[in-house]
């Protein structure tokens, strides 16, 4: 179940915002690192949860709704951080004004992406095509990004596979790849659709010389999940995949049952958006 703030549920919502224990304290605290030398020095007694804000300058509620969750926690758990003489600090990282990347500790770390305004590809925001929504932006903190983590679970197409193939040569180091599969064909979201997947699959191994380790996907809202999930663990067998990223709070016990090997349960840990 979801962590449940006692003072959050005692006093309210705004309480949290005004007069938060976690804060009062010292044991949560939210950093924001605009330009390098906003990075905090390291803690050895400080959890960190760098949080990569994607958001351009823009309102982001994902983002706002992310800080006050790992506030939540902190202060759900505040005696036993004050017990242990820890904090948590939210890190919140300007990545693509201030093209600010967190450091990669030696012994990993935990990343919390946001989204945010224009294309997802920032080689498409010249402030003048449709969909760029007026951002310019330098795509220089692509490469530093793609650094940090040790599995993507969205390649959808020839584009991305042939920019990670790039990065990979580049970097020397191969993340988990996960081909993302739009199994209810909507249009609002990204994914291979599941009669390309096979071909999708079979170029991104032999063109683009890329190892996929498994398939993504997430159901349509208003649909039962349990049908999608065993039309992904058909393709994956077909094609030799053991892995399979599927399943979120509401429904991950559906997907462990199809084969699930990674779930998605964040409204579980941090409870619903508000």
């Amino acid at each position: 179940m979801a962590f449940q703030c006692e003072p959050q549920h005692t006093f309210g919502y705004d309480f949290c915002i005004t007069r938060c224990p976690s804060i009062a304290t010292g044991v949560f605290e939210q950093i924001r690192v605009e330009r390098e030398a906003d990075q905090p020095a390291a803690d050895p007694r400080a959890l960190d949860i760098a949080i990569l804000d994607m958001n351009h300058g823009w309102p982001n509620v994902g983002h706002d709704a992310i800080v006050m969750g790992v506030q939540t926690i902190a202060c759900d758990i505040r005696e036993a951080l004050l017990a242990s003489r820890l904090r948590v600090r939210a890190i919140s990282y300007d990545v693509r004004r201030g093209l600010v990347i967190p450091p990669k500790p030696a012994s990993g770390g935990i990343y919390v992406g946001t989204g945010g305004p224009g294309h997802l590809d920032p080689r498409q925001n010249d402030g003048l095509r449709d969909g760029s929504q007026g951002i310019q932006e330098d795509p220089a903190w692509e490469s530093s990004l793609f650094a940090l983590f040790d599995a993507i679970h969205t390649v959808d197409r020839a584009k991305i596979a042939a920019a990670l193939a790039e990065e990979i040569a580049r970097q020397g180091r191969r993340p988990r790849l996960f081909v993302e599969i739009n199994t209810g064909g909507e249009a609002q979201k990204a994914g291979v659709l599941p009669e390309a997947a096979d071909a999708f699959i079979g170029e991104c191994r032999e063109r683009y010389r890329l190892t996929i380790e498994g398939l993504m996907c997430i159901p349509p809202f208003d649909e039962p999940p349990a049908p999608h999930f065993a039309l992904v663990q058909k393709i994956a067998r077909r094609n030799g995949l053991a892995a399979l990223s599927m399943g979120m709070s509401a429904d991950f016990q559906s997907a462990i049952a199809f084969g699930a090997t990674h779930v998605r349960v964040g409204s579980a840990i941090f409870g619903a958006r508000r």
